[in-house]
């Protein structure tokens, strides 16, 4: 997307950010995530970046984990004591939402004040 989302960027960082069990790598993950969501934003064709824990964190989450030095093997449970299992989010224009959970119904975390006066897609 060529439009700046940064707010919402910003609340996707911080409250995965938040969800990191190992406290003491927070800072530099947060460090290490901004920039691959970023990038992954200004890629994006259809507005919308997904970020998820099922079992094992989604490419972006890892590939963060990595570049901090916390080993994590994508697969097989591997999240397990650095994230907790089942929680989801979305990055779209102007909004950050989250279903933490299984099967848990999104709710927004971060909805950019003019968005909120439009009203959004569910």
């Amino acid at each position: 997307m060529n439009t700046d989302n940064t707010d919402a960027i910003a609340a996707a960082v911080d409250y995965w950010t938040g969800l990191l069990e190992i406290e003491e790598k927070r800072e530099a993950f947060k460090a290490a995530l901004l920039p691959l969501v970023e990038q992954e934003w200004r890629q994006e064709v259809y507005g919308i970046v997904g970020l998820c824990v099922d079992y094992d964190p989604n490419h972006l989450l890892l590939g963060a984990l990595h570049a901090i030095g916390i080993e994590c093997r994508g697969c097989f449970f591997s999240a397990d004591g650095i994230f907790p299992r089942k929680h989801r989010s979305v990055i779209e224009e102007g909004a950050f939402r989250v279903g933490e959970g299984y099967g848990a119904p999104f709710r927004d975390v971060f909805v950019r004040a003019e968005r909120s006066k439009e009203g959004t897609a569910q």
